[in-house]
């Protein structure tokens, strides 16, 4: 099939797995493995949909480089996921403490994970979280952590045990919540990762994505090379709402059809 654009009624097939995605940087660098994975498990073509994008948040409007992009709580995901349906769903709730740099207390950050979780819920997917790269950064130096804020968060002054300490604090309300929630949780291992305390490797993806992704149950099918996921598949995704410079821009969804038919759709 063609990469050509398609309408939403046209994607929302009854018979075709549905994937959705949360998330922000690490499911943004990682999207080409990540959907290559999820259609191995799953036997594609996918309907893929998802909220993810670098520095996203769960709970408020955040911005990178002049494009700013809506919350995943209050993105226009959950109006589609009601207007579709699939005899199999499978969620992803991952970059979770992405909101502990925004200095979001602990509190409120597991207040809009459990909205997500609800909505998901109500879609009857089948839910897998990954935990914090907690140990990642119980081994970060003062001197490594003050390069770590000084790149990625330049305009913020959290200390390192604020962030070790709102971490440990999330990261044991995630075991919480999967255990009276019945959902998988998977660790994050310090292997994953190098200098940079909260990004997974590149070398380490393919190895990480599989494990994660492991948590649906799915049973794991090899597919041709002839459908490999595009590795430059994140420069092509746009969302269906975002802005740039404060200006508003829109892209109908979905905004990527691979070429075994898999739909993937950014909101």
């Amino acid at each position: 099939m063609s990469e050509a654009s398609l309408t939403p009624a046209q994607s929302a097939r009854h018979d075709v797995p549905r994937v959705i995605l949360l998330g922000a940087s690490n499911l943004t660098w990682g999207l080409s493995t990540v959907i290559q994975v999820a259609r191995e498990l799953l036997s594609g073509p996918l309907q893929v949909f998802g909220a993810w994008g670098l520095g996203r948040s769960y709970g408020v409007r955040s911005s990178v480089l002049g494009r700013a992009l809506p919350s995943i709580r209050g993105c226009g995901l959950w109006e589609e996921l009601r207007a579709s349906t699939s005899r199999e769903s499978h969620a992803l709730i991952t970059d979770i403490g992405n909101d502990i740099a925004y200095e979001v207390p602990v509190a409120l950050i597991v207040k809009w994970l459990n909205e997500c979780i609800d909505q998901l819920s109500e879609s009857g997917a089948h839910i897998t979280l990954s935990g914090l790269p907690l140990e990642s950064l119980q081994r970060l130096s003062k001197k490594g952590f003050w390069v770590f804020r000084s790149v990625l968060f330049p305009r913020r002054k959290f200390t390192l045990e604020y962030i070790l300490e709102n971490a440990e604090l999330l990261q044991a309300q995630l075991e919480r919540i999967s255990v009276e929630r019945r959902l998988t949780l998977i660790p994050q291992r310090l292997a994953w990762f190098g200098l940079d305390p909260i990004h997974i490797r590149r070398s380490c993806r393919d190895q990480a994505w599989k494990e994660i992704l492991n948590g649906w149950g799915a049973q794991s099918t090899r597919i041709s090379p002839l459908t490999k996921t595009p590795r430059f598949l994140p420069l092509r995704s746009a969302s269906n709402q975002r802005w740039f410079f404060g200006i508003e821009r829109r892209t109908e969804q979905p905004c990527v059809v691979l070429n075994d038919g898999t739909t993937i759709s950014l909101y």
